[in-house]
């Protein structure tokens, strides 16, 4: 899922629907973009494909670490009866946000274990304190 204006680059916009399947929210509405995330996501998972999310929603400063995560996470994987499979990165530090100069340095990328369960919350709260954890480890 993606938000709305990055779209507005014709040739992002291409790439990102046509060949990614990415799918347009409008954060403004925010239960109506919940609503379409899970179902668009259910329906992609329902067809055997993975799906990708931010549960953060958007990205912050690296020095702040692992922002509030919504529920959209926890919600398809407990519906779905599928593990969540978290990635942890610290890209942000060397690839500033609205920034086109990328800085150098070292990404670091973990991937984790995969977390089941059949709380919606608790599960999207397990991951990510694992998250936590692994950004405070990589820093």
């Amino acid at each position: 899922m993606i938000r709305r204006p990055p779209r507005s680059t014709p040739l992002y916009s291409s790439a990102a629907s046509d060949v990614y399947k990415r799918q347009p929210i409008n954060r403004k509405n925010k239960l109506q973009s919940l609503k379409k995330v899970i179902n668009q996501a259910n329906a992609r998972i329902k067809a055997n494909f993975s799906v990708l999310i931010f549960p953060e929603g958007t990205r912050i400063k690296p020095d702040i670490g692992i922002a509030p995560f919504g529920n959209s996470c926890g919600l398809l994987a407990t519906k779905n009866n599928i593990p969540i499979l978290p990635i942890c990165h610290n890209s942000g530090k060397y690839w500033k946000n609205k920034q086109f100069i990328k800085h150098p340095g070292t990404i670091k990328v973990t991937i984790g274990p995969l977390f089941h369960g059949n709380n919606p919350k608790k599960l999207t709260d397990e991951v990510r304190l694992w998250m936590k954890d692994e950004y405070r480890k990589m820093n």
